[in-house]
């Protein structure tokens, strides 16, 4: 108990250190970094970046280089029920004791940060200097890291990383990124580093400014629906096969536990960089059959069927309507939904509604970001989806319980619209043993 203690105390006492702002720039994580003695440099990393899509090829190629025999370290965001789950060594959370430890470590860097006067890191750059120094500690083969916002100005940025992956680009962050689709890839396409290889799924006008910046850092590319290609071959509710074609092999019938056709991009350009590195061809089946990424087109619960989604913005619940039509297309489907403030809501909404039978709307947790959260019933309404005034209830468990009272009169259940609320709602189930047996 002490322990838990003193790793809670020292995270609370490193959020209260901490900018709580959002603010784009490298000045503060390479002020930290250089009071931790730079454990950035010497990384070797693969660096992946793109509107949607990136904590999934993160998995992947994390399970992909642990079935080579290579040691990993993983930092993705936001984590779902515990900070620990941001960075990985070797697919495993650190214990509580050596998260503890490295903490004090950075509220100390934090501490002489303000001393001087410096620039004060948000809570997200102090995340990633903690994770660039447990894995300069473990001495990692690889380090895989997914940008947080963007890329050009992201914390992670601070690595000088030899593979690039951008999975898409679509409209997101549009505050911090800029309105258009250009500006917005060119935000992503700052992860290319000189010399970089580079993999992509962007298409149009996005592709263009990556190729681009590519060119002009001197790095390779390889692009999805050019020289990498795939195919899904065949798909239940429990995993999909898919046929994955890069420049140097083809890949025939290979297994994918995560579920939706959108992830069958997300494991060619998984594929196509794990290859490109040198891995061989049987670690990457193996570790692409044995890769996981929980709230992403999960089920959870098959008696009754609950489902959980990440979607959060429009490309993302475009994508997790066409699962909804791919999957389970005569179900009638019971939503629960929670989105925050700053993202396209009715627009994202619009993609969904179409196949849902009756939504109830609640809050995220993350609450300075979801002040107007009932405006989503007012959304779905000119969506032609009318919200039942007791279904729309701001206390999540409050929510959840109501949600699994009106289930038996539908065929599933769908949890999407924000990672938080998602993470929320599954710790709910979790707790009271509503979960698939391989979920646990």
């Amino acid at each position: 108990m002490l322990q838990m203690m003193n790793y809670l105390s020292a995270l609370a006492e490193m959020k209260n250190l901490c900018s709580p702002a959002i603010k784009p720039g490298l000045e503060r994580i390479e002020a930290l970094l250089s009071e931790l003695g730079h454990p950035e440099y010497g990384i070797r990393a693969v660096h992946v970046g793109g509107t949607n899509g990136k904590g999934s090829v993160c998995a992947m190629l994390d399970s992909i280089f642990l079935a080579a025999g290579c040691s990993t370290g993983r930092f993705t965001s936001p984590h779902l029920h515990d900070f620990r789950e941001r960075c990985l060594i070797n697919g495993e959370m650190l214990s509580e004791k050596q998260t503890a430890t490295l903490l004090v470590r950075i509220n100390e860097a934090l501490k002489a940060l303000i001393r001087r006067g410096g620039p004060l890191p948000t809570e997200f750059e102090a995340s990633t200097a903690l994770a660039l120094l447990a894995m300069t500690e473990a001495k990692v083969d690889w380090a895989i890291l997914e940008v947080g916002l963007g890329g050009r100005y992201d914390a992670t940025n601070v690595v000088n990383a030899p593979i690039a992956i951008i999975t898409n680009i679509g409209r997101d962050h549009m505050e911090y990124l800029g309105e258009s689709i250009a500006e917005i890839a060119w935000e992503k396409a700052g992860i290319i580093k000189e010399g970089a290889e580079v993999f992509s799924g962007a298409t149009g006008e996005a592709l263009q400014v990556i190729e681009q910046e590519a060119a002009s850092q001197k790095a390779t590319i390889c692009r999805l629906g050019q020289e990498l290609l795939y195919s899904l071959l065949r798909h239940n509710d429990a995993e999909q096969y898919v046929k994955i074609s890069t420049p140097c092999r083809v890949y025939k019938n290979m297994r994918l536990s995560l579920l939706g056709a959108h992830q069958g991009a997300n494991a060619a350009l998984a594929v196509a960089a794990a290859e490109r590195v040198g891995l061989s061809e049987a670690a990457i089946y193996t570790g692409l059959a044995a890769s996981q990424h929980p709230a992403r087109l999960e089920i959870i619960s098959y008696q009754p069927l609950i489902v959980l989604d990440g979607a959060h913005n429009v490309p993302a619940m475009a994508v997790l309507a066409q699962a909804v039509r791919d999957y389970w297309p005569k179900r009638r489907c019971l939503a629960l939904i929670g989105m925050l403030a700053d993202k396209e809501r009715k627009q994202a909404l619009a993609q969904i509604t179409p196949y849902l039978s009756e939504v109830i709307i609640s809050r995220p947790p993350l609450l300075y970001r979801s002040e107007d959260w009932a405006l989503a019933a007012d959304f779905c309404t000119d969506l032609q989806i009318n919200i039942k005034p007791e279904n729309i209830i701001e206390d999540i468990p409050t929510a959840c319980a109501h949600a699994l009272a009106l289930l038996p009169k539908y065929d599933m259940m769908l949890v999407c619209g924000s990672l938080y609320l998602v993470a929320a709602v599954r710790a709910f189930m979790l707790e009271r043993g509503i979960c698939h047996e391989k979920n646990v």
